[in-house]
């Protein structure tokens, strides 16, 4: 894993094939929301019983969290796997053994917890002021805000990385003329 900011222009087909691209977000935004989250919930935890307001963000961030690390689960184990499958199988010309019928219906299943964890991230915000502390918050509070405000700017990224360029990358292939698919049972 690298902390290097990603450059946009290496997707541009064939440049970045769609494997490559499902490893570099398990292996960056992935990695970061599993390791920012029990520090966020620690920093909130210890904010929360002596500001309301950081009480709810706490609560919204926990039930983010919660949502977070189950779609995670389900990218990592299933839908990213048959991604890379079908993008391997495609590239050798070789059929590939289906875990879904079709990448579409995990994919809407995907974009639907994208939209609830934007709406969280949403709600988060109008919650923190945009992450600006009150004039009279401490040092633990602003460094919360702080990393509250990266883990927003990097799930927002991480999810334009699947919903605009993963998914539909990984739709078009499926479409593509090429090798059939043999259904796994």
């Amino acid at each position: 894993m690298t902390d290097q900011p990603f450059d946009f222009s290496r997707l541009e087909a064939p440049v970045w094939a769609l494997d490559d691209l499902a490893d570099y977000i398990v292996d960056h935004h992935h990695r970061y929301v599993q390791g920012a989250i029990p520090a966020l919930r620690k920093l909130l935890a210890a904010l929360a019983p002596r500001h309301p307001r950081a009480d709810a963000v706490a609560r919204l961030f926990d039930e983010l969290a919660d949502e977070l690390e189950g779609h995670l689960a389900k990218e990592e184990h299933l839908l990213f796997p048959a991604i890379r499958t079908l993008a391997r199988a495609r590239r050798e010309s070789k059929p590939q053994d289906a875990v879904f019928v079709t990448l579409l219906h995990p994919i809407r299943v995907m974009g639907t917890e994208h939209a609830q964890a934007t709406s969280l991230l949403d709600l988060i915000r109008r919650q923190s002021d945009n992450y600006v502390p009150p004039a009279d918050a401490g040092d633990a509070w602003r460094e919360c805000y702080r990393q509250l405000a990266h883990f927003d700017e990097d799930l927002q990224k991480h999810i334009h990385l699947e919903d605009e360029i993963l998914f539909p990358r990984a739709l078009e292939l499926e479409r593509a003329p090429g090798v059939d698919s043999a259904l796994s049972g």
